[in-house]
């Protein structure tokens, strides 16, 4: 099933801060490294949407466009810690103010242990309209973005592609992928820029994870 969480909503009512949580709340939050043996490095975020596919942007692995569905060697056996998120299924508009949720990932130091450990922040975030975003930038918004503002701080860099979330009913579904945002990390005096996933699942998505064979997927990239 996709969507759940192993902890109930209503341990996310009082999200009012960047902090650090289990990953038994966000389950199909990802973070993707390079594939260095001896000291790999996070370099972005993304979001599993299937036992083998993970939902980031396009930036970290192309120049073109802003979305991207990375291919696992091997698919993942689902647990309480791994599971997909949704995917929203028609182009939905959400209204100004409306509530979403953000995920990424840190690295803090253990003391105790005298060395560095992998840890998920979450992040309670206002979606905000084209409009009210545009005003922030120097250039115009394609209407396929979406903005989060939060007051407390903001994604940083190495989370591009990480998700946003909403809960509708009774599951989480990935309504944007991290794309853009404040050059400083913590900077609340410019929103954070997501593209919006119902943009691509019905043109890019779907197909993508549909195709059976190698041609066929580099069809559907070469069209979106």
């Amino acid at each position: 099933m996709c969507g759940a969480a192993s902890v109930t909503t209503r341990h996310y009512a009082d999200i009012t801060t960047s902090k650090v949580v289990t990953p038994v709340r966000w389950p199909w939050s990802v973070a993707i490294h390079t594939s260095s043996r001896f000291r790999p490095e996070q370099f972005c975020g993304g979001a599993l949407i299937t036992d083998q596919h993970i939902l980031t942007a396009a930036h970290c692995v192309e120049s073109d466009s802003d979305i991207a569905v990375l291919k696992l060697a091997h698919p993942v056996n689902f647990t309480a810690t791994v599971r997909p998120v949704c995917l929203p299924e028609g182009e939905d508009h959400f209204p100004t103010e409306t509530e979403a949720y953000a995920t990424g990932w840190t690295v803090r130091k253990v003391k105790e242990q005298h060395r560095t450990r992998r840890m998920l922040q979450e992040l309670k975030m206002i979606l905000m309209n084209e409009q009210h975003c545009a005003k922030y930038f120097d250039i115009g918004l394609p209407e396929n973005v979406l903005c989060g503002s939060h007051i407390y701080g903001s994604l940083c860099e190495g989370d591009s592609g990480a998700p946003a979330m909403q809960f509708i009913d009774g599951h989480w579904f990935i309504q944007g992928v991290l794309s853009g945002g404040p050059l400083k990390c913590g900077d609340t005096t410019l929103p954070m820029v997501f593209s919006r996933v119902s943009s691509y699942v019905q043109s890019f998505i779907y197909p993508y994870l549909r195709a059976k064979t190698f041609n066929r997927k580099a069809q559907v990239c070469t069209i979106t």
